[in-house]
């Protein structure tokens, strides 16, 4: 007997809500220098009366940003009599990257290490940045502007959140940091290497400019260490030179790939609607600049930050009048591969409320230039190292953290504050009385971590790629996908909370941990998808079929 017509369509609409399931929420699967070592630093193992194993007498830690100066803080209180450096290859703790001059947000995680190791600081988190309840989003078309929009509280009675700019956070940490750790900014690893003999790592590195004035805070350009913790970003040269290849799980993200760049705009810049109204900006504000362009290569929005005005004088910084306004496209879009004079005739042409020359420019004179030269940076996939430690003896090893560890494009607010959290959990497997060596504390740091660092790379995957507003039809496409997945759970989990999960970016506002809030998430799919079916499968039912 043939299958009725309706029965078989209906079929293929099943197998096609599980190709669209797949598809849009991601179910599958230098050389060094020539010079001879001047001098270097011990690396014969201390002994603690309070740690079962013999403590690592020197650590050296690579990367200084907000993850590599935590890991400082924490280690430093941890292992007092040890020796201590922080290697990087910014030319100075002060250096505003304008590349890195994005918000972060520090959540109840970040908080918690927060509250533990920066606690009696003289300048506090709260000084130099935007509580999540006060931070007020306007958009900004050609006509009038929109009402202003708060940020959704999804729980008002967890720890407040804070937006900081990346800069001021950093310097919020560095002034933390003891005078006991060694510093060597505008340094580059250019090798490590662990020799059997001293039963240490042997790190060689070389000065990242040449400009040599400020090279070392120590004359040294080679330190030994027991212990290494990798802080040096996504791209690792830790990782992927003291790790087995491949050393790094990927998961495809349509956020994946995506360039970001930041155009830095006057604080307190003045917008304009029909040539008449005018705006005068609140530097505590955001702003979503809508562009009256609209094709592929030359839409364009402008996310221009809040800043705390007083941060700067507070952390001793130079002050600065500007604040990033975020620009992230695809590669192939116009801005990438413009010159100065072009990009101001697009920002022009593109952004009639706002005005980019004569006196009451939004920009200071030669920041086209900058903003051209710039390379910007390139949102990676969401990626996990497959390894979170390694070991070449029981006394001597080398950890990942941070980025290093786990990196994701922006999409979750989740990078800074899970970089926070492995410090913390680093530093109680590192504290545990319940190792016999430095290799079996590492071990349980990675048994801790690895499963909560899938879980979030997962989370990124999936949670909200589409807010940057990609072009392209199956981009646009698979953005709608998104966004009627994205209200359904909303909806269910108004009116059934026990049953259905919100999205995960909502999700992750919970105090859970990232393995339960993607299990819950997996679970509102599963139910989901059976729901789905089962109602195709009724349907397609010759018992409901007239005739």
């Amino acid at each position: 007997m043939m299958p009725h017509p309706i029965c078989s369509i209906s079929r293929r609409l099943i197998v096609l809500i599980v190709l669209i399931n797949a598809s849009c929420f991601g179910f599958a699967p230098s050389a060094p220098r020539a010079s001879p070592p001047r001098r270097t630093l011990p690396a014969q193992l201390a002994c603690d009366p309070r740690f079962a194993y013999d403590t690592p007498a020197s650590i050296a830690i690579v990367g200084a940003g907000p993850a590599g100066i935590a890991a400082a803080i924490s280690l430093s209180k941890l292992y007092p009599s040890s020796a201590i450096s922080l290697i990087d290859e910014t030319p100075d703790p002060k250096f505003f990257d304008m590349t890195k001059s994005y918000l972060q947000l520090v959540d109840f995680r970040g908080l918690s290490f927060i509250d533990r190791h920066l606690s009696s600081a003289s300048v506090k988190l709260e000084d130099i940045s935007i509580p999540n309840n006060e931070f007020i989003i306007q958009v900004l078309e050609t006509d009038l502007p929109k009402p202003p929009i708060p940020l959704p509280i999804v729980d008002s009675n967890r720890p407040t959140p804070y937006w900081v700019q990346r800069g001021h956070f950093v310097k919020l940490l560095s002034n933390s940091l003891p005078e006991s750790v060694s510093t060597f900014y505008g340094s580059k690893v250019s090798k490590v290497e662990y020799v059997s003999s001293k039963d240490s790592y042997e790190v060689s590195f070389s000065s990242s400019s040449d400009d040599l004035s400020f090279l070392h805070e120590n004359d040294l350009d080679k330190v030994e260490a027991n212990l290494i913790v990798a802080a040096d970003g996504k791209n690792s040269f830790i990782r992927e030179n003291t790790f087995e290849q491949p050393t790094t799980q990927r998961r495809n993200s349509p956020a994946g790939k995506l360039r970001f760049k930041a155009l830095q705009v006057r604080a307190d810049f003045t917008a304009y609607a029909n040539s008449s109204d005018v705006l005068q900006s609140d530097p505590s504000n955001a702003y979503a600049v809508r562009s009256v362009k609209k094709g592929y290569d030359t839409k364009l929005d402008l996310g221009i930050l809040p800043i705390k005005s007083t941060a700067s004088s507070l952390l001793s910084l130079p002050v600065n009048k500007c604040r990033p306004a975020n620009i992230i496209t695809r590669d192939d879009h116009f801005i990438q591969s413009a010159n100065a004079n072009d990009l101001q005739d697009f920002f022009e042409d593109s952004f009639p409320q706002l005005s980019f020359s004569g006196k009451i420019s939004v920009i200071e004179k030669g920041e086209f230039s900058r903003f051209a030269n710039s390379p910007g940076t390139v949102f990676p996939h969401p990626q996990h190292a497959k390894r979170l430690k390694t070991t070449a003896s029981p006394n001597s090893g080398v950890v990942l953290i941070g980025d290093a560890a786990h990196a994701f494009p922006p999409d979750i607010a989740q990078g800074i504050n899970a970089a926070l959290v492995d410090v913390l959990e680093l530093e109680s497997a590192l504290s545990s009385t319940n190792h016999n060596s430095l290799a079996d504390a590492l071990c349980s740091y990675q048994k801790v971590r690895m499963p909560e660092t899938k879980a979030l790379v997962r989370l990124a995957q999936i949670s909200n790629p589409f807010q940057y507003k990609q072009t392209g039809f199956m981009s646009k496409l698979r953005q709608k996908l998104w966004t009627a997945n994205f209200i359904t759970r909303l909806v269910l989990h108004k009116f059934f909370p026990q049953v259905f999960s919100a999205n995960a970016f909502f999700a992750l506002q919970s105090e859970a941990s990232y393995v339960k809030i993607l299990r819950r998430c997996d679970r509102t799919t599963a139910l989901l998808s059976t729901i789905t079916a089962s109602l195709l499968f009724l349907l397609s039912s010759k018992k409901l079929i007239p005739g």
